[in-house]
């Protein structure tokens, strides 16, 4: 795996298994690959949850954060979608389902 994808598999796994979330690192894994968060409009409300910790959260407001993250970092979007993939494959998958898009890594 090259640095950047690995970089960002670290960081976005920081993210969404970390202690707490973050809006910030949010911010910065969407300057990485070209997209502006803050023109998400899920970006408002996962910025109420900065600095909360996961574990003070509902299951249900937990389980929708990672669905929450692809929105902002929106793969029609300028984003580098190749490098986003890989960053979150799952060890052993071929594939990842982005709202209604499957991403093939080759």
């Amino acid at each position: 795996m090259s640095f950047e994808s690995e970089t960002l598999k670290i960081a976005l796994d920081k993210l969404l298994n970390g202690k707490y979330f973050s809006i910030s690192d949010l911010d910065k894994i969407g300057d990485t690959v070209g997209v502006n968060t803050h023109h998400c409009p899920d970006h408002k409300w996962l910025r109420l949850l900065h600095c909360v910790d996961y574990s003070s959260m509902t299951p249900e407001i937990r389980l929708q954060i990672p669905q929450k993250v692809m929105n902002c970092l929106d793969p029609s979007a300028r984003v580098n979608t190749g490098i986003l993939a890989k960053a979150l494959l799952i060890e052993g998958h071929d594939h990842i389902n982005i709202e209604d898009h499957t991403l093939r890594i080759n």
